[in-house]
């Protein structure tokens, strides 16, 4: 499964999508100032090009391998990658259009792999999914869901690209044990030029993901999600669920507050009660170090999802656990109660 010319096309990915990056901040590419937004809490400006150095060391990753599949997941991607394109250079577009795009993208995957989510394990909900319309329509809101979700934890140096590189080593894990080639090389071809933006990113942030980048690398994790379980039978589709729990619940999070709790707010527009937010700005004024505590929780959670891909009923419980503590420790965190907890991991 793996081969020179697979290793050759992961370090010219790497090396791309490193050099690009040191460029980009170097020369100040399209900058993004502090403060200028909720969740624009980084401490100087930087550019926000990371997802274009990314996303330009998997297109040489793919060329090298002449990787078909993946220059057809790339081409899905576009039509989000370049709607968030044009917000970093422009200003914001309108939410309504930014997730009509997105279901663009998402139904040109599934045109393309003739791949969508027809059952979930969960027998009364599996008999409505079995209708190709309701599966497909399925597919296409699951998977602009989770591109979204990624652009809402993208508020911490090498939070929302760690976590993806993260959820893509175990899917990369995964697919060698079930000699799945496809996914595999995707996955690797991924990781490694995130690793090329991440050194550039954290700790010191001296460039950013971006809306492309957050919004493409959220496209990649939902979309190689559905290509691991409909290829291999016996995961469950609650792997990748649990798998992306923290981007998930805090969207969950997200539009409950923006529609239930402030109810002029539109469901997707930045503000500062996001978790991360939360934990930056009244305990760990240090915006590397509070993103570690996520990504080392991430890293359980994905670790768990892994050694459970194959029973349901496992993840089902351990996502219920996830969401009730999640939702026990937002509660503190936002009313002020966990100033003993945090004092024990401040310096």
């Amino acid at each position: 499964m793996i081969n020179l010319s697979l290793l050759v096309a992961c370090m010219a990915g790497f090396v791309c999508s490193f050099i690009l990056s040191k460029y980009f901040a170097m020369h100040n590419v399209v900058t993004d100032r502090p403060g200028e937004e909720p969740q624009k809490i980084h401490p100087v400006k930087a550019s926000r090009m990371g997802g274009m150095a990314v996303l330009a060391g998997i297109v040489v990753s793919a060329v090298i391998l002449c990787f078909q599949e993946l220059a057809l997941l790339l081409l899905a991607s576009l039509p989000t990658y370049f709607a968030a394109f044009f917000e970093d250079m422009f200003g914001r577009i309108r939410a309504s259009l930014r997730l009509v795009i997105a279901f663009c993208s998402s139904a040109i995957f599934i045109f393309f792999f003739n791949t969508y989510i027809g059952y979930i394990d969960i027998p009364l909900i599996d008999r409505v999914l079995a209708l190709p319309i309701v599966g497909v329509a399925f597919t296409i809101f699951a998977v602009s869901g989770i591109t979204n979700a990624f652009n809402i934890i993208d508020g911490l140096h090498g939070l929302a690209s760690a976590h993806a590189i993260i959820i893509f080593f175990f899917y990369a894990l995964t697919a060698f044990i079930l000699s799945d080639q496809l996914v595999f090389r995707i996955s690797i071809l991924v990781i490694s030029a995130l690793l090329g933006f991440i050194i550039h990113n954290y700790p010191k942030g001296k460039i950013l993901l971006g809306d492309n980048g957050a919004y493409f690398i959220g496209f990649m994790v939902a979309t190689t999600s559905i290509l691991l379980v409909y290829r291999n039978e016996g995961l469950s589709p609650w792997y990748p669920l649990l798998s992306v729990a923290y981007p998930f619940t805090e969207t969950v999070f997200s539009m409950y507050r923006r529609k239930f709790r402030r109810r002029k707010a539109p469901l997707i527009q930045a503000d500062f009660l996001h978790m991360h937010s939360l934990i930056f700005k009244r305990y760990i004024r240090e915006n590397s170090r509070a993103s570690m505590i996520f990504l080392i929780s991430s890293l359980a959670i994905a670790f768990l999802a892994f050694l459970f891909k194959k029973s349901t009923l496992a993840l089902i419980l351990l996502y219920m656990m996830y969401f009730v503590l999640y939702t026990y420790c937002y509660l503190r965190v936002v009313r002020f109660k966990n100033g003993r907890i945090m004092a024990l991991i401040k310096p």
